[in-house]
């Protein structure tokens, strides 16, 4: 359930081949990090995050060596709706599409 929808600062990043959620920016100190996917991401590149769809949900959009393509990955509500559920790995598991757009 990242983001979690508190307005705080967010932020996403590669290390290796693995996706991390960097959640809760407060302006010292982040509050919890979070392993979005072990596998996948050292040919791929987030492009940006934020709500493509218009639906109020945080998608994003993310780039691959493998396919030159650019691929959106629409988001949804966590299970309270006060958050989006982004914890995914390569079979979909917390997105709702992954839909090529380039």
């Amino acid at each position: 359930m990242y983001p979690p929808g508190d307005g705080e600062t967010d932020f996403f990043l590669k290390a290796g081949d693995a996706l991390w959620a960097l959640v809760g920016y407060a302006g010292a100190s982040i509050e919890t990090a979070v392993q979005l996917s072990g596998t996948a991401w050292l040919e791929r590149d987030v492009v940006t995050v934020q709500d493509i769809t218009g639906d109020g949900v945080t998608d994003v959009i993310h780039r691959t060596d493998v396919s030159a393509r650019l691929l959106l990955r629409t988001g949804k509500k966590d299970a309270d709706g006060s958050g989006v559920e982004i914890v995914g790995n390569s079979d979909g598991v917390g997105w709702k599409n992954e839909l090529a757009i380039g």
